[in-house]
């Protein structure tokens, strides 16, 4: 009897450690995942007129380079003219990027973003630091 308790303990804790390694979640670095901003979206004028020192909306285009599915990001996005930061604002976007996959999301920024005098959207440098990923 003490020998068919021990065999079902045995048993019982190799099951609970076989269901433990299944539902550790796999983890993606940041590394993994690139973004880059490929469009951007100009203000307008009371007109009706394009302003291209002036920014809304960005198009970001994101590439997963990891093994499994991304839905969730969190990052800053940077945008700078000249080393001056213009804009850092913390992001957080629900997508949906495969493996190996690249996707584009639109993304309203939290205020619009107007270049110094001088300079438009050709001289913006945007830059996005991801923090986190699931």
């Amino acid at each position: 009897m003490k020998n068919v308790i021990l065999l079902l303990l045995f048993f019982f804790f190799l099951s609970n450690s076989f269901l433990v390694s299944q539902n550790k979640k796999k983890k993606i670095e940041p590394y993994q995942v690139y973004g880059y901003v490929d469009y951007w979206y100009f203000c307008q004028d009371e007109n009706g007129n394009y302003l291209d020192d002036c920014v809304y909306k960005v198009k970001i285009n994101f590439s997963n380079y990891s093994k499994y599915h991304v839905s969730n990001i969190t990052f800053f996005l940077i945008i700078k003219v000249e080393g001056s930061t213009l804009y850092k604002k913390r992001h957080t976007l629900n997508v949906d990027i495969g493996p190996d996959e690249q996707v584009s999301y639109d993304l309203f920024l939290a205020s619009k973003v107007t270049a110094p005098l001088g300079y438009n959207y050709e001289d913006f440098y945007d830059q996005i630091e991801i923090i986190s990923i699931n």
